[in-house]
């Protein structure tokens, strides 16, 4: 229900929170009910995060940002404290949040059981960020090719209850109970070629010395290489350190150093020479794992799961005759 905020009352509503009391006012009518804004808010709600929001509704944090600074506007309060580095709920934020959740799920349903009178379905998936970027979100135009009444809502690092299935990195016990492996991962140093032109070579593994090693927050990867690699006089230490997939890849498309990467996630930058694989030496990543809940769409969840599995099982086939001719 959205009367909190739809009421066309000019009287306040009081609002307590959990140090102290305020009121709301409410301004909002239904013939102009911001909902960008609402759903820019419910996404970063649930979140408590502007840049996952924005993950999941596939637009900049700038972008959530201005849609929730134009509702606060419009309801004349604050929905969120801005911390250092995060975002917290103001006590109305927390009001409003227990609102829009509910109505934007009772309308999600809605949408659903139109779709299913039209014989349409839709399966709501979350993913891990990097695999959904760069391998699934480009191969899901095939699917729907072949399976034009299913309809994927894929949606990044979310683990609601609401989802049918979620493709997770590593391991995670409290979701699903059915599940399937993907791939594990081929880990090895790539780059893109203008590296190899520039005036640091790249001939042998000691020369990672001399370049940028990118990596997340942490650099384990890179350690596990070199000690597998036997190199013992390059420390896995680098000057640009990302807790985005999107800074990283940014970072690493532009040259600005050396990429640990898994030969499926990157797979297709490989192919079309965006990268290069630099040496011989791989390590074993972890594995992505597709787990599933009992769905009422059965039917069309295992029309998907063997699809991805198939999928993921081709492009393997194809990364081992580019990897290991």
């Amino acid at each position: 229900m959205l009367s909190a905020v739809t009421h066309t009352s000019a009287s306040e509503r009081k609002v307590t929170g959990p140090r102290s009391a305020w009121t709301l006012p409410i301004v909002m009518t239904s013939k102009t009910l911001n909902l960008h804004g609402l759903r820019a808010f419910e996404a970063a709600a649930r979140h408590e995060s502007f840049k996952d929001a924005a993950a999941e509704l596939a637009v900049t944090p700038v972008a959530i940002t201005r849609h929730i600074k134009r509702l606060e506007n419009e309801l004349g309060v604050e929905l969120f404290e801005r911390l250092h580095r995060k975002v917290r709920l103001t006590g109305a934020g927390c009001e409003l949040r227990d609102e829009v959740v509910t109505a934007f799920a009772a309308m999600d349903r809605g949408v659903e059981r139109a779709r299913r009178r039209s014989g349409r379905h839709t399966l709501h998936i979350g993913s891990e960020t990097a695999f959904a970027k760069r391998w699934l979100a480009p191969r899901l135009e095939e699917f729907h090719r072949l399976h034009p009444d299913i309809r994927i809502d894929l949606r990044l690092q979310d683990d609601s209850e609401e989802l049918d299935g979620l493709i997770f990195y590593g391991f995670r016990q409290r979701f699903g109970r059915d599940r399937h492996l993907l791939f594990s991962e081929t880990v090895f140093p790539m780059c893109v070629p203008m590296l190899l032109q520039g005036p640091k070579p790249l001939a042998r593994p000691s020369d990672l010395a001399r370049h940028c090693l990118l990596h997340d927050d942490s650099d384990d990867w890179w350690q596990r290489w070199f000690d597998a690699a036997g190199v013992r006089d390059v420390k896995a230490r680098s000057t640009e350190i990302y807790f985005s997939h999107d800074r990283l890849y940014e970072a690493a498309i532009a040259g600005r150093g050396v990429l640990m990467g898994d030969a499926m996630v990157y797979g297709d930058d490989l192919v079309h020479g965006r990268f290069v694989r630099l040496f011989a030496q791989t390590i074993e990543g972890n594995q992505f794992i597709f787990a599933l809940r009992p769905s009422p769409q059965q039917r069309a969840l295992d029309i998907f799961v063997d699809w991805i599995i198939a999928a993921c099982q081709a492009h393997k086939e194809r990364m081992k005759q580019l990897i290991d001719p």
